[in-house]
């Protein structure tokens, strides 16, 4: 019988203020891949763009060496639902993403769905 698949669960809500301090601090073209800010920097909420900072931050402690913030990217269908590409061949896990913001906050969950061999 196959092992079942191992789920790892991320969740994080901070102030919307910690992403404006690292965005005193950081580039956003180094934050973002370039179809993010075209897609997000002038028609969106900065609140939208900070969810999806707070996603790769998660993401980038997850996998440490493995990744960093322009490998991943993070767009979204028609519907709204977000949807996560990773450029890196050498994660195999299947990722689930739900991003939400309010006034004063940023807040996302993050499911990394594993395969057991």
């Amino acid at each position: 019988m196959k092992n079942p698949d191992q789920f790892i669960k991320y969740e994080r809500t901070v102030p919307f203020e910690a992403f404006l301090q690292k965005v005193e601090t950081q580039s956003m073209s180094n934050m973002f891949t370039e179809e993010e800010l075209v897609l997000y920097g002038k028609q969106v909420q900065p609140k939208s763009l900070a969810v999806r900072w707070l996603t790769k931050e998660i993401l980038i402690e997850h996998y440490r060496e493995g990744l960093n913030f322009q490998m991943i990217s993070i767009t979204g269908l028609p519907s709204g639902k977000p949807v996560i590409t990773i450029n890196n061949n050498d994660i195999p896990d299947k990722i689930h993403i739900s991003l939400s913001h309010s006034k004063n906050y940023i807040s996302c969950l993050v499911i990394i769905e594993q395969p057991c061999s």
